[in-house]
């Protein structure tokens, strides 16, 4: 491994487990609305995705109603993130063996840019990654993209993507990076990836299995 390889880490279901708060988030969107508040069941299968497109799927909303709604997700995820989000045992230790390695991080997340920045920072852990990429406030920018602009600028002779969901992979696929099912998160079992012939890691090791071999 050498500087020249990059991991962009998903932050929600990846770095973080943050579920409750997620769930917590759009009840508070629903309430502030007058919108009933969506089951727990239904929002578990929500923990995937961008805003602008669940919030079509929950409340049936759509352009500025969905942005109202939106908004109201990131004020109260933005506040409440710090009670209600850990990071997964994995991390930081992970991040700093990494570092040691040479290893080039940056995070891509559909959550708003801004409230990324922020909640990534008072965690203390902003300052590992080159570039933290996430959500516009209008839901226009794909993770895709995102992948895309962590990349840009450098000269990677590897590049893997870590995330939790199948749109994760489809995004990473489509931005010609290698995936990595974090399959400790939200979406992804082992078993299923070694079903599907999907590299996945549970523990630290299985990541730096997946650098040191053979891309």
């Amino acid at each position: 491994m050498c500087s020249q390889t990059m991991v962009i880490w998903d932050l929600d279901g990846t770095i973080t487990d943050s579920r409750q708060c997620i769930i917590s988030s759009y009840r508070y969107a629903a309430r502030m609305c007058g919108l009933p508040e969506p089951s727990e069941e239904l929002l578990s299968t929500m923990m995937c995705g961008g805003l602008q497109e669940h919030m079509r799927m929950i409340f049936g909303k759509v352009g500025e109603e969905a942005d109202i709604l939106s908004g109201h997700f990131s004020r109260y995820y933005a506040e409440h993130y710090l009670q209600e989000a850990r990071m997964f045992p994995l991390f930081p230790e992970v991040f700093d063996i990494l570092e040691k390695r040479g290893v080039v991080q940056a995070v891509a997340t559909m959550n708003r840019e801004e409230v990324a920045v922020g909640v990534l920072s008072e965690m203390g852990i902003a300052d590992r990654f080159v570039h933290i990429a996430g959500a516009d406030e209008k839901g226009e920018i794909t993770k895709t993209q995102m992948i895309r602009d962590c990349v840009s600028g450098g000269d990677f002779s590897r590049i893997l993507m870590v995330g939790d969901c199948p749109s994760d992979r489809r995004a990473a696929e489509n931005a010609g990076v290698e995936f990595v099912a974090a399959a400790y998160g939200y979406g992804y079992s082992r078993e299923e990836c070694g079903r599907d012939s999907i590299m996945c890691m549970v523990t630290t090791d299985d990541l730096l299995g997946i650098l040191e071999a053979d891309p």
